[in-house]
């Protein structure tokens, strides 16, 4: 089996800093579809067009200074997964493929140590295959599991081998648990569940569990629980949390804590509505009786909503007051919050939480004529547009130190999927996210903003590239300084001195109607 060269640090960053003078020497003498500034940015490009109903084509998944995975499904030969290794300078190193059934779909990916796992199902079948590959031996394994049919896939995780995937048959929503080992599949008793939904799944490393949080479906039902398993699937502990009969937890994210005490984040309503009034914070003694819970509602936070127009901010200032006057009480302001998983940071915990709404259009009615019929139009969903990220650090006892904001711009996602990443150090963070060709980032150290309106150009292939529209653009920190952006682009070029043909990764060009434009799927490296 062939094995990939080791270096050590310092090795590896004199290689990288050559391979990028040569690479800058002969840009231009080769025609190179690889372009590499000053700043050490690189990227490479593969011809590619995005489609809607198939956005899982192309993955990549960071390995810190091991370097990032490629994954994309051959257009040649349909089923055949391939697994492309590169390093830091963006150079490939090697390459596998896997052929599955072609009749199943992709849903999840998920990675376990050195192992990538991908999850394959479909609802008429109760067949699944789980991809597992390994990213330090370079191994293939194909997994072929006996499921359930007519199973509406909701989530996936693994640990150590032990796969656990939530759905929903019926109304009834329940984990699947594949022992990868032993070839052995189970449907946890303990999570079979009517009017109950799994919100989240959080693996414990500290533990060795997975703690899946189940909230209820009815309007009335304010209740919300914590299931823990072991690997081989054993219900360990079973967790309600209490509450205030006026408040409805409706979403929870469970973490542990390095002193093993678990705490639970999420949004609540007044139980009226879906939206969500604040945030709550739940934490738990090593017996698992409840310490506390408390609540937070947006209109209490110092600058959830400094990313308004000033105007916007001072009339809703005067709104808060005066709700205040007449019936003593706050303005309640409803939110739709993707919330990411809790970092602890020294004595503190980190939550950060996305507001999006999601976005429709109407468009007429036409019979099959062409004729417009009357005056009734069709709702067609769009996708979800973000507005900004709220940061949040509490103490150990649930009380919150402070609060910051993150505006984001021009970002509107098919799927609903986080848009703000996070590289965390000893006394800050950074979050940052890709939008309209820029990486975007904002420091945050405690509650003070070090870098406003941080903006790095994502490098193009040619510096007379323009990019005419950016279908998807993701990021992800991958090493040291480094972040790693990737997505799908509709590029033109059209100055006299660049290729006037599209270009590949390997600078092989191709003929079109239009030469100066080219469709691409682009990585790209930013140091930050």
């Amino acid at each position: 089996m062939k094995k990939m060269a080791v270096f050590n640090k310092s090795t590896a960053h004199l290689f990288c800093l050559l391979a990028t003078r040569l690479s800058i020497l002969f840009l231009f003498l080769f025609t190179s579809s690889v372009y590499l500034s000053a700043q050490d940015r690189q990227r490479i490009e593969f011809l590619a067009e995005y489609h809607i109903d198939k956005p899982d084509h192309l993955q990549l998944v960071p390995l810190k200074s091991q370097g990032f995975l490629l994954i994309s499904e051959s257009k040649a030969q349909k089923a055949k997964w391939i697994f492309s290794l590169y390093d830091t300078c963006l150079k490939k190193s090697n390459e596998k493929s896997i052929i599955i059934n072609h009749k199943l779909t992709f849903q999840a990916k998920h990675k376990d140590g050195d192992n990538l796992y991908m999850l394959f199902t479909k609802y008429q079948s109760d067949e699944f295959q789980i991809i597992q590959f390994n990213t330090a031996t370079y191994q293939l394994q194909l997994h072929t599991i006996k499921a359930l049919k007519k199973f509406y896939f909701t989530g996936f995780r693994v640990m150590k081998n032990a796969c656990f995937v939530s759905g929903v048959v019926g109304q009834i929503s329940l984990i699947l648990h594949f022992d990868l080992t032993g070839k052995k599949t189970t449907v946890l008793p303990a999570s079979l569940a009517k009017n109950l939904e799994i919100d989240s799944i959080e693996k414990d490393s500290i533990n060795n569990l997975v703690h899946f949080c189940i909230i209820s479906d009815r309007p009335r039902d304010y209740d919300l629980f914590i299931k823990s398993f072991s690997i081989e699937g054993k219900l360990v502990d079973e967790v309600k949390v209490r509450h205030t009969g006026e408040n409805k937890l409706i979403s929870g994210k469970v973490s542990v804590l390095e002193n093993r005490k678990k705490i639970v984040i999420g949004t609540y309503s007044d139980g009226s509505s879906s939206l969500a009034d604040g945030i709550y914070i739940a934490g738990f003694a090593l017996d698992n009786s409840q310490e506390y819970i408390r609540f937070y509602p947006f209109t209490d936070f110092k600058n959830f909503f400094s990313y308004l127009p000033e105007e916007q901010q001072k009339r809703i200032d005067k709104l808060k007051e005066k709700q205040k006057e007449l019936k003593g009480k706050d303005i309640r302001l409803q939110y739709r919050l993707l919330v990411h998983s809790p970092i602890q940071q020294n004595k503190s915990i980190i939550l950060v939480a996305e507001a999006y709404f999601p976005l429709f259009k109407h468009t007429p009615k036409i019979d099959w004529q062409g004729r417009r019929e009357g005056v009734t139009s069709e709702i067609i969903f769009e996708g979800y547009q973000h507005t900004h990220a709220v940061v949040m650090s509490f103490g150990e006892q649930g009380n919150m130190n402070w609060d910051n904001v993150f505006k984001i711009e021009h970002v509107k996602n098919r799927e609903l999927q986080k848009i703000i990443h996070l590289r965390m150090q000893a006394d800050s963070l950074t979050m940052v996210y890709g939008a309209g060709g820029f990486v975007r980032s904002k420091i945050v150290q405690q509650q003070q903003i070090v870098d406003i309106e941080g903006k790095v150009k994502i490098p193009m292939a040619f510096e007379t590239d323009k990019v005419l529209k950016t279908y998807s653009n993701e990021i992800a920190y991958w090493y040291e300084k480094h972040f790693l952006t990737w997505g799908y682009q509709f590029i033109e070029n059209q100055s006299t001195d660049a290729p006037k043909n599209e270009i590949s990764e390997k600078g092989k060009r191709k003929e079109k109607s239009d030469k100066h434009k080219r469709k691409v799927f682009y990585i790209a490296k930013v140091r930050y």
